[in-house]
């Protein structure tokens, strides 16, 4: 702050750059932001409604059930949308966190109860969860298609809640779980195809 004069009220009034809404029919909540390399701001949320705004040609535009999750791109200045997806199965999807990886890979961690939640052959569990489990999810920058997506659980309850991506190598990246049915973190170093409990209950 620059010299002013003390004898008087200091006001600082912040200039607002750009603000929109984003959202559908019903009720949208949970959001989460990621600004990419760009500056493009990558929304998340978990959403109830059916006629959230997609794009053509993103990974899923046609709501499921329940709840799903929402991955939307915006420009710069908030004027445009440039890419939007759905994400989820036939139950209810939550979202925990989004983070960009330095490649350009966009990263998802939340829960599911959802039979009909992808997950890509071959990663850590890839068979649909018989109660609620955390699930972590990477798209390709442009959000038209999944790099990996893997269920992690067991037995009883879990969501992920947050998720770290290494700033420098987008294959290492750290989850975190806030309940008491799991362990407190995972990591991977290999972008996703094996996790590992690192630390917590």
């Amino acid at each position: 702050i620059e010299e002013y004069d003390m004898e008087q009220d200091l006001i600082i009034d912040p200039l607002l750059l750009a603000s929109t809404y984003l959202g559908g029919n019903d009720w949208d909540k949970k959001q989460r932001v990621a600004v990419d390399a760009l500056g493009r701001p990558y929304v998340a949320q978990t959403v109830d409604s059916s006629n959230f705004p997609t794009t053509p040609g993103a990974y899923k535009t046609a709501y499921s059930d329940q709840t799903d999750i929402v991955v939307s791109r915006m420009s710069e200045d908030l004027s445009m949308l440039q890419v939007s997806t759905y994400i989820g199965g036939n139950g209810y999807d939550r979202l925990g966190d989004i983070e960009i990886g330095d490649d350009g890979r966009i990263f998802i961690c939340g829960s599911t109860n959802s039979s009909g939640f992808p997950a890509t052959s071959g990663s850590y569990i890839d068979s649909a969860p018989i109660y609620k489990n955390g699930f972590v999810t990477s798209f390709e920058a442009d959000l038209s298609s999944l790099d990996y997506s893997t269920f992690i659980g067991g037995s009883a309850e879990e969501a992920a809640a947050d998720i770290a991506v290494d700033p420098s190598n987008a294959d290492r990246a750290i989850v975190v779980f806030t309940n008491y049915n799991i362990y407190s973190l995972w990591c991977t170093n290999d972008g996703g195809q094996n996790w590992e409990k690192c630390a917590g209950n």
